[in-house]
């Protein structure tokens, strides 16, 4: 039997062996801290493994939940649900412990303990009262807090869609954003157009902007074939949808198409009876542009009953698909890598920009309705050859301004593009006043604005005012021109086609391809924020780039689409798991889900008289969600809905006499629905542990969706579709 031999231990006291280096140690400046020596190394370890218990925040029960809300810090473990539970978490159970942790703030009459957590600032804990909240949300002044109540009062009462009157507590209605004041709105619109009503910038344009009319065999190049261009779709009630056909570049309205009447067989716009369309349930036109929308946009300063919405389509068939063989290359030019088509320009092929023009029926007072009776008219078409059109953006400044101008034509607005041979272009649009006069075709030969920064293409462009231009370029810079510094001036001479306008601000913000780029107009017009393909957010001041900006947390998906919100002082943004998030502007880096659609979002719009937010997507729905509600979270008393306001969905049809055409779809009526705001995929999306993605047809997809900015009209919408059909409806409710 083996003996053990006990192990000896001495009881001597021993130094603890030191494993680090104190820089400060005997040094006069540390004389009012605790010696770092052995016996306050032990003290200091004891209280450690005393118990982690110890330093554990205690959640307290009334504190306001913050479900779907993600931080770069440490606030990604867990997200909450509408009652304020925890759910999910990624690290295991979280621990209660019965201290609180406390650090001593000096104050004037004592000692304060404020909660902290390693790794995030003590404000940016989750579990603060609602008062501090709104402050970390929208600012420490008064002033901040009083237009954050306005905005939380007139609108968060909205469940999905905005209301055009106000009821009798205030609640609901149209108006501008509450925080931008009505005496800085009217002085931006006096002040701020000098440039172009008194300094020359109106004559420079007229000089410099060159535009021909057209012959009718010239205009065949940028339009798309009637017979070409005609869709079939069907519409109606679900239990009995009848199926139209509709030519390229005309209208039904919505209340004609659930009318039971036999459909025109030439499948030409069919006669329109006032009575009965006054009577409709719905207001609003099936517009057919002919081809897929390439841009959209609706202009602003119009609050009479006129409204003008622009559209640029590319009338050129999809590209062919590149050969399956691969190519010779010339000897001259085999050491020549070829360039990416999205970092190289494109040939000049040719587009047209189409200007809508809208009739209103209703009182000022009390929100203009579209009028169907007085029907939908092309009023211009302006043909270009620069390539496809990428995105357009009308300045939203304000304007005091005559509508009519000398000619008899209207001033509708200034609009910025982006076309696909990488260059930013300013237009000032016009078009005839006259409801019968005729559609006129213009090619667009010069323009008074033309820029692109060397070696590398536009991609997005945004306003920051009446005179600033903002653009995004492939290689992740951001340039800046101010059209007053270029255009002012009468007798200016025009730059050469070779020579670009130099930006007063190039600054390298990313380090990808940027895909968007929006400011926080009005009420915060020298910040913007980016996104890229490098998978970050970033909001930066122009007043200083390199050290006054902020990043969300990095997305696995490049985010694609990014509006502002001026009446909740955030931008939305699309994110992986098709979630749609907040970025508050003073919490940037942490974000807020406050819809969950079921496909991949293709694009975005917030109202810009209401809080209202519309998302396309891939699977042809258009979902509305009032992220107000979110914002406020009482918990409880105001729930987040979602609503589908209509779904599309194209299929190829199998005719030998048309091939190219497809048959489309168009479902609604549906529900409103409580959203799934958990970060989990969902068991829906996996199938023997493999996450499964829907692939849809590229025509199915919502490629745009617009709100009205003006007050008078701002519960009207249009939203695009990959077949070229545009579905244009006023979505307020009275």
């Amino acid at each position: 039997m083996a003996s053990t031999t006990p192990i000896r231990r001495s009881s001597r006291k021993r130094p603890r062996t030191r494993y680090s280096l104190d820089a400060f140690e005997g040094l006069d400046i540390l004389s009012d801290v605790t010696p770092t020596g052995s016996e306050g190394q032990a003290s200091d370890d004891d209280t450690n493994r005393a118990g982690d218990d110890d330093f554990a925040a205690e959640l307290s029960d009334d504190e306001p939940s913050s479900e779907g809300e993600r931080s770069s810090g440490g606030g990604d473990d867990f997200e909450q649900s509408d009652e304020g539970g925890l759910a999910g978490p990624s690290h295991g159970p979280r621990r209660r412990g019965r201290h609180r942790r406390t650090d001593a703030v000096a104050r004037g009459d004592g000692l304060t303990p404020t909660r902290e957590r390693p790794g995030r600032p003590a404000e940016s804990s989750r579990s603060y009262s609602k008062q501090d909240r709104y402050v970390h949300l929208f600012g420490p002044r008064s002033e901040d807090l009083i237009n954050f109540v306005r905005s939380r009062d007139k609108w968060s009462q909205n469940a999905t869609m905005p209301a055009r009157e106000p009821n009798g507590n205030g609640h609901g209605g149209l108006a501008p954003t509450f925080f931008q004041s009505s005496e800085l709105r009217l002085q931006e619109a006096v002040q701020d157009w000098r440039w172009y009503q008194d300094d020359g910038g109106r004559e420079t344009f007229a000089h410099q902007q060159t535009i021909r009319r057209l012959a009718e065999d010239e205009q065949t190049r940028y339009t798309v074939d009637v017979d070409r261009g005609a869709r079939s779709f069907l519409v109606g009630p679900a239990d009995q949808q009848t199926r139209w056909t509709l030519p390229a570049r005309e209208s039904y309205a919505l209340a004609d198409l659930w009318k039971e009447k036999e459909v025109p067989s030439s499948g030409s716009r069919g006669p329109l009876d006032s009575a009965e369309s006054e009577s409709g349930q719905r207001d609003g036109f099936m517009l057919n542009v002919g081809a897929q929308v390439d841009g959209m946009g609706w202009a602003p300063n119009h609050n009479s009953e006129r409204q003008y919405l622009a559209v640029i389509v590319s009338p050129s068939p999809s590209k062919p698909d590149p050969p399956e063989t691969p190519q010779p290359i010339p000897e001259g030019d085999a050491a020549r890598p070829a360039k990416a088509p999205a970092y190289a320009p494109s040939d000049p092929t040719p587009a047209c920009l189409q200007i809508w023009t809208f009739c209103a029926a209703g009182g000022a007072e009390d929100g203009l309705s579209i009028k169907s009776s007085a029907g939908l008219r092309l009023s211009a078409v302006f043909c270009t050859d620069w390539g496809d059109g990428k995105q357009l953006r009308w300045c939203p400044a304000p304007r005091h301004q005559p509508e009519t101008s000398p000619g008899e034509a209207v001033r509708v607005g200034l609009l910025a593009g982006i076309w696909t041979d990488g260059k930013v272009r300013v237009l000032d649009v016009h078009v005839p006043k006259k409801p019968e006069h005729p559609v006129e075709y213009a090619k667009i030969d010069a323009v008074a604005f033309e820029a692109i920064p060397p070696g590398t293409l536009c991609t997005c462009v945004d306003w920051l005012s009446s005179s600033h231009v903002a653009v995004g370029c492939a290689n992740g810079f951001v340039a800046i021109w101010d059209l007053a510094r270029h255009l002012a001036g009468t007798g200016r001479p025009r730059p050469t086609p070779a020579s670009s306008p130099r930006p007063f601000f190039y600054q390298l913000l990313h380090q990808a391809y940027l895909l968007s780029i929006t400011a926080c107009y009005p009420s915060h017009p020298t910040l913007i924020a980016t996104t890229s393909m490098d998978g970050y957010v970033r909001l930066t001041s122009i007043h200083d780039p390199s050290a006054d900006y902020v990043s969300a947390q990095r997305s696995r998906v490049a985010p694609n689409a990014l509006v502002w919100s001026d009446a909740i002082q955030s931008m939305l943004g699309a994110e992986e798991n098709n979630m749609i998030r907040t970025f508050a502007m003073r919490r940037f880096f942490s974000t807020l889900t406050v819809a969950r659609p079921t496909s991949v979002i293709t694009s975005l719009a917030v109202g810009s008289t209401h809080t209202s937010l519309l998302a396309g997507c891939a699977n042809g729905t258009v979902v509305a969600v009032n992220p107000m509600r979110r914002v406020v979270k009482d918990r409880g008393s105001m729930p987040s809905y979602q609503q589908i306001w209509f779904q599309h969905e194209w299929r190829p049809e199998d005719r030998a006499d048309a091939p190219h055409r497809g048959l489309s779809r168009i479902s609604e009526g549906f529900k409103v629905e409580r959203p799934n705001l958990f970060r989990g995929l969902g068991e829906d999306k996996v199938q023997g542990g493999i996450l499964m993605a829907t692939i849809f047809e590229q025509k199915t997809a919502i490629t745009h969706v617009e709100w009205n900015p003006n007050v008078v009209c701002g519960g009207w919408a249009a939203a695009a579709m990959g077949d070229g059909l545009i579905r244009i409806e006023d979505l307020a409710l009275s």
